[in-house]
């Protein structure tokens, strides 16, 4: 059961989504992101290694996350699945060339690069139900929402599970919007 840290991250992720910490998504005004298809990208890691996190930094007895393998971070991004780092996990990743300091960006990252919204709220409060009339402000009408919760949600209001699975007691969701 997660406690009331939880309840405090969510809502600062969700306050991150209203206000714009983040740079809009690409082809959105005002954007510094890329699309993976860039020319720009020049070179994708070709080596990877990964040290993996607990699925929750406050339970132990839930063990360590395992969804993908080293070599997922590897190749153009999207190209070959994700890789769960888990709570305090890192990876390093090498190039055939090196990293320099040049004219703009030098280096990108693809983090749950979803074009929509996680939702990993404290469980058993009503929080997805509460969420919901945000989803249509958040997330563009073709994006995802990536759902963790206390048990299998199937549907959230318009949104429908195209992906679902369990990792010790998480369910965990890869939502579309329905098209009508």
């Amino acid at each position: 059961m997660k406690n009331s840290s939880s309840i405090f991250l969510f809502l600062m992720c969700i306050q991150g989504a209203l206000y714009g910490q983040y740079a809009p998504g690409v082809g959105q005004e005002g954007t510094t992101a890329m699309h993976k298809d860039s020319s720009a990208f020049i070179a994708w890691a070709t080596k990877a290694e990964v040290q993996r996190g607990p699925m929750q930094i406050d339970a132990d007895s839930l063990g360590y996350v395992t969804t993908g393998t080293p070599d997922f971070a590897l190749g153009k991004a999207g190209a070959n699945g994700i890789v769960s780092l888990g709570d305090g996990g890192a990876a390093v990743l090498q190039f055939a060339l090196p990293v320099r300091n040049g004219e703009g960006w030098d280096f990108a990252v693809f983090e749950n690069s979803f074009d929509g919204l996680f939702l990993d709220p404290p469980y058993n409060q009503g929080w997805l139900e509460r969420v919901l009339p945000w989803m249509d402000k958040l997330v563009r009408p073709q994006g995802w929402l990536y759902v963790e919760a206390e048990a299998v949600v199937s549907s959230l209001g318009a949104w429908h599970a195209v992906k679902q699975g369990r990792a010790g007691q998480v369910h965990f969701h890869l939502m579309r919007r329905s098209q009508e």
